[in-house]
């Protein structure tokens, strides 16, 4: 009678921890996994809200500055607008010739050019080796180090491409005194349109008397063309005035 009972007590202890088993793999351990499942979401959740308040800051402090950017991206778009323009530019000249008091015998806006980016520089590598062995051997002499100075690296934009930005060639002749075409060409560079000058020549006028102090001077150089999506139909880019 006793084994029995012991027996009884082993196989309710048994059936006791199988209930107790299934109980925690049907009913606690799911709960488990669900509420880790749910704090883990609960993470990437307030994670994306932080990210969003980010942003939301980003534009409310973008909005409250936003009439000082609009007025920067007027000035930037005068300098270097998104079409020729090329009336505007004309008005812009002679503006420029009135203040410094040349008179302007020419305007010519050459054909414009999509923008190429500049190749990185070439170095040049020298060849000078050891003498004894140039004189014992065929075999070139190996690079050792570079001929000279390296030049800078260029700079470039990745935003800045043949696809969007053009440069657009412009001669100018004016005549006046050195004072005159000395303010005409200062006066150019700075002006609301962005105009590199990369050409200069002055040619004294002889009078009657001789050389004068009037010059006719001609300037070439660049003006510059930056695409949007928004941007107006290109006008035509040959022009030329004369007064």
């Amino acid at each position: 009678m006793k084994l029995d009972n012991r027996l009884w007590i082993l196989i309710a202890s048994i059936l006791s921890l199988g209930l107790l088993a299934g109980g925690w793999f049907v009913g606690v351990s799911p709960q488990l996994q669900a509420a880790a499942a749910s704090e883990a979401q609960r993470d990437t959740v307030n994670a994306q809200n932080d990210a969003i308040r980010s942003t939301l800051d980003e534009l409310r402090a973008a909005s409250e500055n936003q009439t000082e950017i609009e007025a920067r991206l007027a000035d930037l778009q005068r300098s270097v607008p998104p079409g020729i323009y090329g009336s505007q530019f004309l008005a812009e000249i002679n503006e420029i010739v009135s203040s410094s008091g040349v008179v302007i015998t020419s305007v010519v806006l050459g054909n414009p050019a999509r923008y190429e980016a500049p190749a990185p520089p070439e170095v040049e590598q020298s060849t000078e080796g050891d003498a004894s062995a140039e004189e014992t051997t065929d075999v070139e002499p190996e690079v050792v180090q570079a001929a000279g100075p390296v030049a800078p690296q260029p700079q470039t934009d990745s935003l800045i491409s043949s696809a969007n930005f053009i440069t657009v060639p412009v001669t100018l002749e004016v005549q006046g005194s050195t004072a005159a075409v000395l303010a005409f060409t200062k006066s150019l560079q700075q002006g609301d349109r962005l105009v590199l000058v990369t050409k200069v020549d002055m040619t004294r006028e002889q009078g009657e008397g001789g050389v004068t102090d009037q010059f006719t001077m001609s300037l070439g150089g660049d003006m510059y063309v930056l695409e949007t999506a928004a941007s107006p139909a290109a006008e035509p880019a040959a022009a030329e005035a004369a007064e």
